[in-house]
């Protein structure tokens, strides 16, 4: 249905996103279906999620190269931190390539919050 819904938008002149909440339940129907749709290139980015906050880095990897092999390019990341890895698990997202990286001023979200955007950007700094 939300691939259905995201070619109608795209014909209204809609730029389209696709986010895959809680990647870790998408089930192997699931990315068949993402790996049939024949309109993968009216999207801007596919986000996958980390909607509870529990993915290691390795996960991270596995996640972004099966959404690379079901045809997508533009992959972006999505981080919750309920086990302190959102900006762990982000940098290594974008140490993957991906097009973008979610992250809220002030931690809001469920799950232990996002990626704060303080986070990031102290990490950014200090790393220069």
């Amino acid at each position: 249905e939300t691939l259905e819904i995201a070619e109608i938008l795209h014909k209204k002149g809609y730029k389209t996103y696709l986010q895959l909440m809680d990647i870790s339940n998408v089930d192997a129907n699931g990315y068949l279906k993402l790996f049939a749709w024949e309109n993968k290139d009216i999207i801007e980015s596919v986000y996958f999620a980390d909607s509870k906050g529990t993915l290691q880095p390795e996960e991270i990897s596995t996640y972004f190269y099966k959404l690379k092999t079901l045809g997508y390019h533009n992959i972006s990341f999505h981080a919750h931190n309920a086990t302190n890895l959102a900006l762990k698990n982000s940098l290594k997202a974008i140490e993957l390539g991906v097009k973008n990286i979610d992250i809220s001023h002030i931690s809001g979200g469920r799950n232990g919050g996002n990626l704060t955007a303080d986070e990031y950007f102290n990490y950014s700094t200090n790393s220069l």
